[in-house]
């Protein structure tokens, strides 16, 4: 098991740096674009759409990464009406209605991805299939996540007991 928290550990700080790297590009592609807009009167067709295809991605690493730290909003709220004993009882079976959530939007993401890989986007004209597949590559790892919460592999669990936040 320390080897699947190792892995997961990895590939959280992968994600991490992609943010970073996709957020600066985003920043850059929106200067470059205003400046095309405002200063030279001569916009360009694809920092809009390669803008917004960024955005998507960081915004699903976003999920993975609330996930992983549990920082998603939570139902601790009902949980906290239960004893402390019951309460870890409470979040086991909200994690397991989590992970049948995340397991039916990953089924239907997989089936739109098929539909989507003969789509163009407008103006880049790549596969509609690369900004979609972030939600499938965010529902999956958090799926991930879930699972290795649930089963106290992953670092974040034992942040999650310490402090009695059930984020989903």
């Amino acid at each position: 098991m320390h080897r699947v928290a190792k892995v997961l550990s990895g590939i959280e700080k992968a994600i991490v740096v992609l943010c970073y790297v996709l957020v600066s590009l985003m920043v850059i592609n929106t200067s470059v674009g205003v400046f095309f807009r405002f200063v030279l009167n001569n916009a360009l067709s694809w920092t809009d759409e390669l803008g917004r295809y960024m955005m998507i991605w960081v915004g699903f690493f976003g999920c993975y990464l609330a996930a992983r730290d549990n920082s998603h909003v939570g139902i601790q709220m009902f949980v906290a009406l239960f004893r402390p004993g019951a309460q870890k009882v409470m979040n086991s079976i909200a994690r397991l209605v989590v992970i049948a959530f995340l397991v039916i939007i990953l089924a239907k993401s997989g089936e739109q991805l098929g539909l989507l890989g003969i789509q163009k986007s407008s103006a880049l004209e790549i596969p509609m299939a690369i900004p979609y597949f972030a939600v499938t590559f965010g529902i999956f790892m958090m799926l991930i996540e879930n699972l290795a919460q649930l089963f106290g592999i992953s670092g974040a669990a034992e942040k999650a007991s310490s402090t009695d936040n059930m984020g989903i």
